[in-house]
């Protein structure tokens, strides 16, 4: 069972899940919740600074992203990981 489980959190650990925020910035991270990338619109950029230096709202967007994306990695592998251990833990095996 423990095997069963180191496997499916390595597989779980090189999914891909993406996160963002009001369309302007888009957060990659990998099932490790290790950051991957960050992607920003630039018209969008261009739109939120116009002339002016807003890098507090870019750097919230950036935040909110990728957020957005490990919450998402961990709703998705507790739920992969509670399915596995069900199904391991059933009763006779």
């Amino acid at each position: 069972m423990e095997r069963r489980v180191e496997e499916i959190r390595r597989e779980l650990g090189k999914r891909i899940f993406e996160g963002e925020a009001e369309g302007v910035v888009t957060g990659t991270v990998n099932g490790d919740h290790e950051v991957l990338g960050i992607r920003i619109d630039e018209d969008s950029l261009e739109e939120i600074l116009g002339d002016s230096d807003r890098t507090e709202e870019i750097a919230e967007l950036v935040r909110d992203a990728v957020n957005t994306a490990i919450q998402r990695s961990k709703t998705v592998i507790d739920a992969e990981m509670a399915r596995a251990t069900k199904v391991l833990s059933l009763p006779g095996i």
